[in-house]
């Protein structure tokens, strides 16, 4: 096996248009920090890359401008799915003004959600959120009206129970 190690500019290059970007960390720790900016940087510069989907299970961040408020570009977002949005009050105002489709799921089910893809699992089924906002048969965690039309999570039945 051989390694490769590439800089954070070229890193944040290797993201095209319409990519989902999985964020872990918590709060300032184990976030590739660099490569965000320079994702931010090369959007400011060239529109690129845009309509991105992020994903993030901890609040990450510092709410100065770090983190996932990197994303905090007109356009560069086509959707935010987060577990905690109070470390990033720049995007606050974007999801009150449907600038993109915004959710919140529970920090742990974004985090087994990360898990299961990574083991190349097809869904995650979980009871968490039952009856609470997250419930399809509630709001299906939307955030805003730019969210209405998406679907992320639905209720089934496994023998017999939800």
């Amino acid at each position: 096996m051989s390694v490769k190690v590439i800089d954070s500019k070229t890193a944040a290059e290797l993201v095209p248009d319409n990519a989902s970007v999985a964020l872990d960390g918590c709060l300032g720790t184990d976030v590739a920090e660099e490569i965000l900016e320079m994702m931010k940087n090369r959007y400011q510069e060239t529109g690129h890359p845009k309509d991105l989907d992020v994903w993030y299970g901890c609040g990450i961040g510092d709410n100065k401008g770090s983190a996932v408020e990197n994303f905090a570009e007109k356009g560069m977002l086509r959707r935010v799915v987060g577990g905690l949005g109070s470390l990033a009050p720049k995007l606050a105002p974007m999801v009150a003004d449907n600038d993109f489709e915004a959710f919140n799921f529970p920090q742990g089910t974004i985090s087994q959600l990360f898990r299961d893809a990574a083991a190349h699992r097809p869904v995650l089924v979980t009871h968490t959120g039952l009856g609470t906002f997250v419930d399809p048969e509630n709001d299906g965690g939307r955030l805003n009206e730019a969210a209405k039309n998406s679907t992320l999570v639905n209720r089934i039945k496994i023998h017999g129970k939800d």
